[in-house]
């Protein structure tokens, strides 16, 4: 895909990402197996009038932290000629697996199979074989994803991380100081509704489960007010700072001006990394965020 294309598809998911909710639209739900064998539930809508003969671009769109998959994309992508994909990250909604906080070892792969999944799609446009159009939207845990992912996988063409961050140290424990009413707060939001016994997905019984490393340092910044240092480093290995030279695909980063989770910084330090390599990048601030 083209600079301009891909500059085209970035301006969109901004523009699109505004709009509310369809009605209940005409998709098709799917279990995608991810590398690992965990169930992903996925819920894919093309575009109106797509089909073989007339593929059209994908936008893949995240949730936040603690939900599930939109069933029901919005009606301005519809509208666009986008088809959208939503699905349950890995150990919350109806997907499996332990939720390992946006991990470029786990959710990343697991949009990648996403894509793959896409790219087998009869309405999903592509660039290539195994390559298909996509861009990737959603906010805060649906943010993060789409640096993690766009910053292993050139497939991805254009992103908008929505109030995410470019370092969970930096993020919840700025200067050594534990942002403890948010680590509290994530802690209790994270744990996924499929440990309850008898919570059926449609890829049956599903133990999703929180990672407890996440408990770990929660607890130990609880009872001690600081994180070990192994806690620390867990939680600077998911980047996504470290792995931003990797990422090309034009790029519309958008901050709340109060957010107090994942503040201005984050964005800004996003934003200047990814203009000094010459990664095409705009940012926009609007007033909200996190615990606004």
């Amino acid at each position: 895909m083209g600079r301009l294309g891909r500059l085209t598809l970035a301006a969109g998911l901004v523009i699109a990402g505004i709009g509310a909710l369809a009605p209940a639209a005409h998709g098709r739900d799917a279990i995608v197996n991810s590398f690992d064998g965990t169930p992903i539930i996925t819920h894919f809508f093309p575009a109106p009038g797509a089909s073989s003969g007339n593929p059209a671009p994908t936008i893949m769109i995240g949730h936040g932290w603690g939900g599930s998959g939109a069933t029901s994309p919005p009606a301005v992508y519809a509208n666009a000629g986008f088809n959208v994909l939503t699905w349950d990250a890995r150990g919350f909604g109806g997907s499996g697996g332990t939720v390992m906080i946006d991990s470029p070892d786990f959710e990343a792969r697991d949009a990648q199979a996403l894509i793959d999944f896409i790219a087998q799609q009869p309405e999903s446009r592509l660039d290539g074989a195994g390559d298909p159009r996509v861009g990737m939207d959603g906010p805060s845990y649906g943010g993060g994803v789409q640096l993690i992912t766009a910053s292993q996988d050139a497939r991805v063409d254009a992103i908008t991380p929505t109030i995410a961050w470019n370092s969970l140290p930096t993020s919840l424990y700025k200067a050594n100081n534990i942002k403890l009413g948010w680590a509290s707060a994530l802690a209790a939001i994270g744990i996924p509704t499929s440990v309850i016994p008898g919570v059926f997905s449609p890829a049956g019984i599903q133990l999703g489960n929180q990672s407890p490393q996440f408990f770990s340092l929660v607890t130990s910044g609880v009872t001690t007010g600081r994180f070990a240092a192994p806690d620390v480093q867990w939680l600077d290995d998911h980047g996504p700072d470290h792995l931003l030279p990797g990422l090309h695909a034009p790029t519309m980063i958008v901050q709340g001006t109060v957010d107090t989770l994942f503040t201005l910084d984050e964005a800004h330090r996003n934003f200047t990394q990814l203009k000094s390599q010459g990664t095409p990048v705009k940012m926009m601030w609007f007033c909200g965020g996190h615990g606004a």
